[in-house]
């Protein structure tokens, strides 16, 4: 939806920057009036305010859900005043596809009696011997059946088993992430975010580094790179903390590795990658990553700038995430069955039996015949008189 926006506050969203604060911004003018400003290049001007806010809510365990993780360390190394911010859901992915049916699933038998008409089956006709070649016929594409769906059910425990797999790795990920956000800092988890992708490509002679699947060892390698032997205050060891978050023995990020697939819940959203620009709902995927991006940093640039223009961005605003939310359609849940497309949308013209009834319903109808008005109107009526 091109101007639907969700309210983003929530225990699962870990921000990893401020634009406002940060050192690395202070280079940029402070006025929210610079985003006015024309540039000779054709590239958007920013300032250093929170103006800007990328929510990338991604799982950990799909390949789509790491190529976000990395593009987003770019984003932030690149050094753009843009305030990002994170949700991990690890298993997500998986949750939103199709329930698998289980391996020991009986098959379905394409030929069955039903058992009230069996004294109609025990009729003498039925033995004749095109009825019965049938019913061989029958058993025979049955056993076919079952032995394929035990195929299938062996092919499903392993593609299941290795899914587990995945959701685990994306969980230890997120509780690394967070512990490095919690215990280390900001940056930390955004080195390890960046890290995480980097420990994982193979450079090649004649072309772009190839990147391999996530292991165990990769996210151990790049969580010591980045924690260290030791803490940043010395309390705690590296590879003590990861040997505990990988055994399951430390438990004490646990309910921050499941926080994400409740923010999914809390805001009605089901599929996964997707971004929240100010809110601004943008669903992404791997293959058009950067073009998603950029088209909605673009078009949200193009807001702001309106609203700036018209006064409702201000500097004297100090939470200006919640003024741009104040004023767009900023809703605390998403509901696809209330947005419906063109298409589908009716529209029936004002018959002259209906315009008898303007000059006594005037909120309903202008003086100026020529202008059309879409109207909604909620019609109650007891269908028990006629």
């Amino acid at each position: 939806p091109a101007s639907l926006r969700l309210t983003a506050k929530h225990p699962a969203v870990y921000v990893l920057n401020d634009v406002a604060k940060d050192k690395r911004y202070a280079r940029w003018p402070p006025s929210v009036r610079e985003i006015l400003r024309p540039n000779m290049f054709g590239q958007i001007s920013f300032c250093r305010k929170n103006i800007l806010t990328m929510l990338f809510v991604v799982d950990p365990a799909s390949s789509a859900g790491l190529s976000v993780l990395a593009y987003l360390h770019s984003l932030y190394a690149n050094g753009a005043p843009i305030r990002f911010a994170l949700v991990l859901a690890p298993g997500a992915a998986n949750r939103a596809d199709a329930p698998r049916a289980p391996a020991s699933a009986p098959a379905r038998v394409p030929y069955a009696r039903l058992a009230p008409l069996s004294e109609v089956y025990a009729d003498a006709s039925w033995s004749a011997p095109t009825i019965a070649a049938m019913e061989a016929a029958a058993m025979d594409e049955a056993s076919t059946a079952g032995e394929a769906v035990a195929d299938g059910g062996t092919h499903g425990a392993a593609v299941a088993a290795a899914e587990d797999e995945e959701v685990a790795l994306g969980v230890l990920l997120t509780k690394l992430f967070v512990f490095c956000r919690q215990k280390i800092g900001r940056g930390a988890a955004i080195r390890f975010l960046g890290m995480q992708r980097e420990v994982r490509e193979v450079s090649g002679f004649f072309g772009p580094a190839e990147v391999s699947p996530l292991t165990v060892e990769h996210l151990r390698e790049a969580f010591m790179q980045v924690a260290g032997g030791r803490g940043a205050s010395g309390d705690f060891s590296a590879a003590q903390v990861f040997r505990g978050l990988e055994s399951g023995e430390l438990t004490d990020y646990d309910d921050a590795a499941a926080a994400g697939l409740d923010f999914l819940a809390d805001k009605g959203l089901r599929d996964t990658p997707v971004l929240l620009m100010n809110g601004l709902l943008v669903p992404i995927d791997e293959a058009s990553l950067e073009q998603a991006v950029m088209q909605a940093l673009s078009a949200e640039v193009h807001e702001l700038q309106s609203l700036v223009s018209r006064g409702v961005l201000t500097d004297e605003q100090e939470d200006t995430y919640a003024a741009i939310a104040a004023a767009t359609a900023t809703f605390p849940r998403f509901n696809a069955d209330l947005l419906v497309s063109a298409d589908k949308i009716k529209m029936s013209a004002l018959t002259p039996h209906a315009a008898l009834l303007s000059p006594s319903m005037p909120w309903l109808s202008k003086e100026a015949p020529a202008l059309l008005h879409p109207i909604s109107l909620l019609l109650v009526l007891d269908l028990c008189v006629p």
